[in-house]
């Protein structure tokens, strides 16, 4: 769990892996409110709305209803969807309940003994998380579910195109509406991109000039110091892996090790 990002801060990133000597930076200031909200109106602009991860649920449901004529196959799906609903939030919880335990452990000296009951509930989480999961089988089988959707219910391919084109367009959006600087930037032409601003957004030229996949990574960047976990229904769709009935529930929810907080305590 993270909470919101001031809007006050200027905050800088370097992508992973990024090349230079220097390596490159780029600057962003968190938005208001009004301004998440002119991204989301930009991006809606080109994509269209999309449909909430419930609503997405009920149609990949009246998809099984039309294609299923047998009852007891339909009532194997439709449990299917259920369970991986049951298991995406029985994950957010985990998930948040983890990262608050975290934070207190990567706060806790070696030597404190609360250090090891943080270290033992963290590792009761893990365990709860894989439990929590769906099963191998299960997910191999909502991956199956979510191909044969695609390919013969067309609500549902159209929602998922729809949910791609989000995918791609909001991290650069946000790269445009809310980079505030770049220094020591190469561009794919090998050329140093100067930085501007023009009608209080970075212009198009500007981002296509961008170093490949910068404008993804960084967006994506921004977009999780403005949307915290726990805002799924306002997030984008992930720009990888499925953005249907199979996006998350085929994997266990992450938690932290010990070993992970004590560095990030260090």
């Amino acid at each position: 769990m993270s909470a919101p990002v001031s809007t006050k801060l200027a905050l800088t990133f370097t992508p992973p892996g990024a090349t230079g000597d220097p390596p490159p930076v780029y600057l962003y200031r968190p938005p208001t409110e009004r301004q998440r909200e002119q991204w989301r109106a930009r991006v809606t602009s080109i994509a269209g709305a999309t449909m909430s991860p419930a609503r997405l649920r009920e149609v990949a449901k009246a998809g099984i209803d039309a294609l299923c004529d047998d009852a007891e196959d339909r009532a194997a799906l439709l449990g299917l969807i259920d369970a991986a609903q049951r298991a995406d939030d029985a994950g957010r919880d985990i998930a948040t309940r983890a990262a608050l335990v975290a934070v207190g452990r990567a706060a806790a000296a070696e030597d404190d003994p609360a250090a090891a009951l943080l270290d033992a509930e963290l590792a009761g989480l893990q365990a709860e998380a894989a439990a929590a999961a769906l099963s191998p089988r299960q997910a191999d089988q909502l991956e199956q579910l979510d191909a044969m959707l695609r390919r013969l219910h067309p609500p549902y391919a159209r929602e998922l195109e729809r949910r791609m084109l989000w995918a791609s367009l909001s991290p650069r959006v946000a790269c445009s509406l809310f980079l505030t600087g770049w220094r020591d930037v190469i561009g794919r032409d090998g050329q140093r991109v100067p930085f501007k601003r023009v009608g209080g957004e970075v212009p198009d030229e500007l981002i296509d000039r961008l170093p490949t996949d910068h404008a993804a990574i960084v967006g994506a960047q921004i977009l999780t110091a403005i949307f915290p976990t726990g805002e799924d229904a306002k997030k984008p769709a992930s720009p990888s892996g499925s953005p249907g009935v199979a996006t998350s529930s085929s994997t266990t929810t992450e938690i932290p090790s010990s070993a992970q907080t004590a560095a990030t305590a260090g």
